[in-house]
C-alpha cells in the first residue's frame, strides 16, 4: 500500500473540494430544486408559507413524497431541532446551506459506486472524470427530482453487479417514485437480472420490489389523504399531448443534439465512439451502455424534453467508457477541463445568483422597519380599514408590516427561504404582529 496519494488521488480530493465550494454557491438552475422539494418539506414540517406547485395540488397528484423528504427532509428538520428566530438573515441561509450540504453527501453515492463498478486499473481515472464533470459538480448539488434518479442509478448498478437482486428490486422501485424518467434508464437492468438469474432472480426482484412499492403506494395515499399512485398519475399525465403542451414541445431529437452535448461534451462524443466500435464488431455492449441508450432513446419518444431529464446517464456512461480513457489523448482532456469549467462558472456561479441573496435579505426582520402595515384579523373577527404606519401604535388595532416585492424576469422566488409561518399571527390590542413579505413574480 502506497504511503502517499497518487496525482490521480490528489486530484480526486481538489475536484470533491471544488464541488463542496459549487453547493454553496446561490446559482438557481431550475425552479423546480426548490417547488418539488424543499418548499414542500418546509411547509410540512417548519409550517412555513410556501407556494404549493399544481403537481401537489391536482385532484391526481403526480409527485411521491418518501422521495422528496429523501431529498429535503433531513436538512428541514436540521432547522427544526436547532431553530434560530424564523424571520432571520441566519435561518434562512442555514436551511439553504443546510440542502446544499446534504445533497453534496448524496452525490457522492455516485463517485462511490463507481469506483466499485470500473476495474481496478481504472477506477481512480473513472472517479476524476466523474467529479470534474459539470454535471455532477453543480447539477448534482442542487435538490432535484432528477440528482436523486441518478444517485440511485449509480447505485442500482452497482448493486447489478453485485448480482443482489432483492436490493436492486427495491431500488427500481424507489428510482420510478423519485422520477418517472428513472424507469427508462433502469429497464435494462431489470432485463439483465432476469435474463442473468431466471427464475429464482424474478423471485427476489419481486421479494425487494414489493415491499418498497407497498411503503411508496401507503405513504403517498396517507400523504394525500386518498389512495393514490403517483407514478401511475404521472404516466397518465405525461401520455396527453395537450398537457404537455402547456410545459413545451421539443423534437424528437433534442436530447440526442442538444440535452446530451450541453450536459457531457466530449464524454458523449467518446461514449458514441466506443459504442459505435463495439456494435461494428457485433458486441453489444454491457449492462451500462444499455442503460443509456435505453434511457436517452425512451425519454427522445416523450415530446417535452429538458437537459436534466438525462442526467442519471452520467454514471452509466462513465462505467462503460472506463477502459478508453488511457487513450485519450492530451489535448482531448485539454477540452473536457475547458467545457466543464465554463459550465460550471455559469450553472454554479452566476445562473440567476442574485436571487437567493434577495430572499435572505427579505427574510432578515430588519428590512420590514420602514414599510407600511395593513390590519390583520383578530381572533374575534374584526377589522379596521386604516392604515397605519410602522412604528405607529393604534390603541385597538392590530397590524403586521408587510413588505410587498416584485420579482421581474427572474426565476420564482422560493417562498420557504423566507422562512414566514405559514398563516399570520393574529392578535388584538395594537400590538405589533410581526413582519410578512408578499412576492409576485412578474
Amino acid at each position: 500500500m502506497a504511503l502517499w496519494p497518487s496525482p490521480l488521488q490528489l486530484l480526486y480530493g481538489a475536484l470533491l473540494l471544488t464541488r463542496l465550494l459549487l453547493s454553496l454557491s446561490p446559482s438557481y438552475i431550475h425552479p423546480d430544486e426548490y417547488f418539488q422539494t424543499g418548499e414542500i418539506a418546509a411547509n410540512d414540517l417548519l409550517h412555513t408559507s410556501a407556494y404549493r406547485t399544481w403537481e401537489f395540488t391536482t385532484s391526481q397528484p403526480i409527485r411521491s413524497i418518501l422521495p422528496l423528504y429523501l431529498i429535503s427532509g433531513p436538512p428541514t428538520l436540521l432547522l427544526h431541532l436547532l431553530p434560530p428566530p424564523l424571520s432571520s438573515m441566519k435561518a434562512s441561509q442555514t436551511l439553504f446551506i443546510a440542502q446544499r450540504l446534504h445533497m453534496f453527501a448524496l452525490s457522492l453515492l455516485v463517485d462511490l459506486s463507481v469506483f466499485r463498478v470500473v476495474r481496478r486499473k481504472t477506477r481512480w481515472l473513472a472517479v476524476v472524470v466523474l467529479a470534474s464533470s459539470h454535471c455532477v459538480a453543480v447539477f448534482h448539488v442542487h435538490a432535484f427530482s432528477n440528482s436523486l434518479a441518478s444517485e440511485i442509478l449509480a447505485v442500482a448498478l452497482w448493486v447489478f453487479s453485485r448480482a443482489r437482486w432483492s436490493l436492486l428490486g427495491a431500488l427500481l422501485v424507489l428510482g420510478t417514485f423519485a422520477h418517472v424518467s428513472f424507469a427508462m434508464f433502469a429497464l435494462p437492468l431489470g432485463v439483465g437480472a432476469l435474463a442473468r438469474g431466471r427464475g429464482r432472480a424474478a423471485a427476489r426482484l419481486a421479494l425487494g420490489a414489493a415491499p418498497a412499492l407497498l411503503a411508496m403506494v401507503t405513504a403517498d395515499s396517507v400523504y394525500y389523504g386518498k389512495l393514490v399512485c403517483t407514478v401511475w398519475n404521472n404516466l397518465r399525465y405525461n401520455s396527453n399531448a395537450g398537457n404537455l403542451a402547456a410545459h413545451g414541445i421539443h423534437p424528437w431529437y433534442l436530447h440526442l443534439v442538444v440535452s446530451m452535448p450541453a450536459l457531457y461534451g466530449p464524454l458523449y462524443a467518446v461514449f458514441g465512439a466506443r459504442l459505435l466500435c463495439m456494435w461494428r464488431r457485433r458486441m453489444f455492449g454491457g449492462i451500462a451502455a444499455w442503460a443509456v441508450v435505453s434511457g436517452v432513446g425512451l425519454l427522445s419518444l416523450v415530446p417535452h424534453q429538458e437537459p436534466r431529464f438525462v442526467m442519471p446517464a452520467v454514471s452509466a456512461m462513465v462505467v462503460f467508457t472506463a477502459d478508453w480513457f488511457m487513450r485519450v489523448p492530451r489535448g482531448g482532456w485539454m477540452l473536457w477541463a475547458g467545457f466543464n469549467l465554463a459550465l460550471a462558472a455559469v450553472y454554479g456561479g452566476v445562473h440567476q445568483a442574485g436571487v437567493l441573496p434577495t430572499v435572505a435579505y427579505l427574510a432578515e426582520s430588519s428590512v420590514l422597519d420602514s414599510v407600511q402595515c395593513s390590519p390583520v384579523v383578530g381572533a374575534l373577527g374584526l377589522r379596521d380599514s386604516a392604515v397605519v404606519r410602522c412604528g405607529q401604535r393604534m390603541v385597538g388595532e392590530p397590524y403586521e408590516a408587510v413588505t410587498h416585492v416584485l420579482a421581474y424576469k427572474t426565476f420564482i422566488l422560493p417562498r420557504h427561504l423566507l422562512l414566514q409561518p405559514e398563516k399570520p399571527q393574529q392578535l388584538l390590542g395594537g400590538e405589533f404582529a410581526g413582519g410578512r413579505v408578499v412576492v409576485r413574480d412578474l
